[in-house]
């Protein structure tokens, strides 16, 4: 109906567990549609990612790397300690640059001593733990504890 008006969609949000039913979209079949119009897929797998990490599970994430882009919020479906999310971009180098920097001189000096400030690359600035809380729940409970 949008491209029978001249307009044309750009962003398609596909769901890996829904909050309320659990539900996980067909992404392979989402992404041939929004590769088909040129279109953004994201997949929302804040509540269902971890099934991605399960041998019994994991079927339900088929075809989510070929997203643009997923959240995963290892804070909603696995116990880590609040806040942990991550975004991940996938094969659009400098996206996540381009579309937060704010080039603040006050907050990130840019020099060879510190190349790797991450804060213009994130949407939560100086906030860089995130993935520690992960990694550390990780190494203490592994595949099998999650």
């Amino acid at each position: 109906m949008a491209l029978e008006k001249g307009q044309k969609p750009f962003y398609v949000n596909a769901i890996a567990g829904s909050t309320v039913l659990g539900m996980f979209d067909d992404f392979q079949a989402i992404s041939n549609i929004c590769k088909k119009h040129s279109i953004w897929m994201h997949v929302d797998a804040s509540w269902g990612g971890p099934a991605i990490l399960s041998k019994t599970h994991n079927a339900l994430m088929k075809g989510v790397e070929l997203a643009d882009s997923v959240t995963w919020s290892p804070h909603k479906g696995m116990g880590i300690a609040n806040q942990c999310s991550a975004l991940i971009i996938n094969n659009h180098l400098g996206a996540l640059e381009r579309s937060n920097s704010s080039n603040a001189e006050y907050l990130f000096q840019k020099n060879e001593e510190n190349e790797f400030t991450l804060g213009d690359k994130t949407l939560q600035c100086g906030r860089k733990n995130d993935a520690l809380k992960f990694w550390l729940a990780w190494k203490w409970h592994g595949r099998k504890g999650f």
